[in-house]
């Protein structure tokens, strides 16, 4: 159980670093070109916590994430598609396959967020 909770303490920081460095220069931007020339400073400051908080939940949930998937394609008999790596050109078609999957799951997931409330 404790090797769960095991922490590599320099990349959670430079994790935060990046993400606040992200924030700054965000905001900077969003300061010099809003989205609504309306909107409340008070919301976007909500919009970034909400971002973070997002961020650091999916950090916090990452590890019991893929232990779950990862058990469930092994008791399932293993992928719809094999991704090969013992060549160079199995690797490359294994990972342009990968990365095609992924970024369809992600446009549909967002997509689909937008239209289911």
């Amino acid at each position: 159980m404790l090797e769960l909770l095991d922490i590599d303490w320099r990349r959670f920081l430079a994790m935060c670093g990046t993400l606040g460095a992200v924030v700054l220069i965000a905001r900077q931007l969003e300061r010099k070109w809003p989205a609504e020339l309306t909107q409340p400073r008070s919301e976007v400051l909500m919009d970034f916590k909400l971002v973070a908080v997002t961020f650091f939940m999916n950090w916090l949930n990452k590890p019991i994430a893929a232990l779950s998937t990862i058990s469930l394609i092994n008791a399932s008999g293993g992928g719809l598609i094999t991704l090969r790596s013992d060549t160079w050109w199995g690797f490359a078609f294994s990972l342009v396959t990968f990365t095609v999957a992924n970024d369809l799951y992600s446009y549909w997931s967002h997509r689909l967020s937008h239209v289911v409330p």
